[in-house]
């Protein structure tokens, strides 16, 4: 029995062909299977039996915890499980376990952030301990430029793309990031990287990144991280403000001023000060 590395409260079963582990007996041709339970309990089982054995694994149960339900790994290994809702085949408590995984490029101001859930996809028979598969479930990529994109890998179960305006006649369509708003679980995702990104000192954004409220407005700041004030969110045309410094809504405002024209003046948001 061993522990697993990370205790996400699932219990897995993986069949595997003896012939495609490593092992001493790799070179021939055996008639035998490894079954590998991995326990919600973290323990690890397990058994090599021959092909005509297989049949009776499903019978096993834990010698910890008595558990003798398992997911099977192998049919989560390939497409056809992850068409179902995944918010009906796991409960919220196991997807709200899954540590997401922050990649932070400094050079390039780039984030990336992926939900994966770890699958066993093999075992090391020497130390009887399981290797992991990571399917990314859910995906966040932001880049120097402010483009927030979402990615979903799995279904979700996210509402239509229509929503119904009183009537069976009129609808409005909603955007990708409107249905996302509407998965709980999704959001929890997403202020878990809104969380991290207020605290990361690697990223340009320095002044306003404690008073995002959103992984958007984070995306806007990366974009322009010379603006210093969280009020230039209204500003409407940031795109034509100089980056050769940092600027403040004042910097901006005087600026608007002395070099651009009238008509500029007047769509700057001077109701700001």
């Amino acid at each position: 029995m061993h522990s697993l590395p990370k205790h996400i409260g699932i219990a897995w079963k993986l069949v595997s062909d003896f012939n495609q582990i490593n092992s001493l007996f790799k070179a021939q041709e055996l008639p035998y299977k490894i079954i590998t339970h991995v326990c919600s309990c973290r323990a690890v089982h397990v058994q090599i039996v021959q092909q005509d054995a297989i049949r009776y694994s499903d019978y096993y149960v834990c010698e910890q915890c008595l558990n003798g339900t398992f997911y099977s790994a192998n049919d989560f290994l390939s497409h056809g499980a992850w068409y179902a809702p995944i918010t009906s085949t796991f409960s919220t408590e196991v997807l709200l376990n899954l540590s997401p995984q922050i990649t932070v490029d400094a050079e390039h101001q780039q984030i990336h952030f992926t939900v994966c859930m770890p699958i066993p996809c093999s075992v090391d028979l020497v130390r009887e301990k399981p290797i992991y598969y990571y399917k990314p479930l859910f995906e966040v990529s932001i880049s120097a430029k402010g483009i927030y994109e979402h990615k979903l890998h799995t279904n979700f179960n996210l509402p239509s793309h229509y929503k119904a305006l009183g009537n069976d006649h009129f609808y409005e369509k909603l955007s990708h990031e409107e249905l996302i708003k509407q998965c709980d679980v999704i959001q929890v995702y997403t202020s878990k990287l809104l969380t991290y990104l207020k605290a990361d000192n690697v990223l340009s954004i320095k002044k306003v990144k404690t008073q995002c409220t959103s992984v958007k407005e984070f995306a806007f700041f990366l974009s322009y991280p010379h603006l210093e004030e969280y009020e230039f969110l209204q500003w409407e045309s940031p795109e034509l403000l100089p980056r050769d410094k940092n600027l403040t809504i004042m910097d901006a405002l005087s600026y608007t001023i002395n070099y651009r024209s009238e008509k500029s003046l007047k769509k700057s948001p001077v109701c700001l000060l």
